[in-house]
C-alpha cells in the first residue's frame, strides 16, 4: 500500500505541471479517477502549485475547493496544511495570506496548526 500511494502521488505530482498547471485540466482529471484516490489527487496537485510558485497558493486551496466530495475536499485541505507548512514561518505575511485564503474553520485551524508546525 505504501509504495501505491507513493507511486500515485508521483503521478499526480507530475500531473499538475502536464496539466500547465490549468486548474480545470486537473480537476476534470482528478474527478475521473475512482473515489477512493480522488483525495490524493487533488492533495497532490494543490501542493503541485503551491510549491512551485507561493503566489500560486490561492490557486491551491481553490482546486481543493472544486472536488466534489466534502471528504475529498478536506483531505486535500489538510495535505496541502501538512505539506506547505514546512515553507511557511510563523509571524510572516505570507503565512497570514495563506491561512485567510482557506475557507471556514480551515483559515483557523491553519494559523493553529502552522504555528506548531513552523520555527
Amino acid at each position: 500500500k505504501e509504495h501505491q500511494d507513493r507511486c500515485y502521488g508521483g503521478v499526480f505530482f507530475a500531473m499538475a505541471s502536464h496539466a500547465n498547471f490549468q486548474e480545470d485540466k486537473i480537476v476534470s482529471f482528478c474527478e475521473k479517477l475512482p473515489l477512493d484516490i480522488q483525495p490524493a489527487c487533488f492533495g497532490n496537485g494543490a501542493y503541485r502549485l503551491f510549491e512551485t510558485d507561493a503566489r500560486l497558493s490561492k490557486a491551491a486551496i481553490q482546486l481543493c475547493s472544486r472536488a466534489s466530495l466534502s471528504e475529498v475536499r478536506e483531505t486535500c485541505y489538510d495535505h496541502l496544511l501538512t505539506r506547505a507548512g514546512s515553507t511557511l514561518h510563523s509571524g510572516t505575511k505570507e503565512l497570514a495570506e495563506f491561512c485567510n485564503s482557506f475557507p471556514g474553520i480551515w483559515s483557523s485551524q491553519c494559523r493553529e496548526r502552522l504555528d506548531i508546525i513552523s520555527p
